[in-house]
């Protein structure tokens, strides 16, 4: 083996344990939407088509907010203005809406707890 195999070899290895610790989310992009990229295609179709209907946008249930400044940035780089809300519980789901979503629209239950984590401050 040469010095340049052993090279790509290191590099290999510290990439794979690069990955596999708790800091690779601060060093690698990583998906932080509750919805598909087809979903959230479908809310910005959604925001484009009523762009002339008058009223706010409500967002029910914002989590994080990651999808709110999503769809912030397209209504802004679409010239679209209006109110923009989003409002939520900070309580999570209550268990009637988690058997619902399990049961009607088979969600795995694990994708609707945590989100007690938001704080109103």
């Amino acid at each position: 083996m040469n010095f340049q195999d052993l090279s790509v070899q290191a590099r290999a290895v510290l990439k794979d344990l690069a990955f596999r610790t708790p800091m690779v989310r601060w060093a690698a992009h990583r998906w932080q939407y509750n919805f598909s990229p087809a979903q959230l295609g479908f809310l910005c179709s959604c925001l484009d088509r009523t762009r002339d209907v008058p009223g706010p946008v409500f967002e029910v249930g914002c989590f994080a907010g990651v999808t709110s400044v999503f769809l912030n940035k397209h209504m802004s780089a679409e010239g679209i203005e209006k109110p923009y809300y989003a409002f939520d519980t900070f309580g999570g789901f209550v268990e009637a809406d988690v058997a619902f979503e399990s049961d009607r629209r088979g969600k795995q239950r694990s994708q609707l707890l945590g989100f007690t984590d938001n704080r109103k401050e």
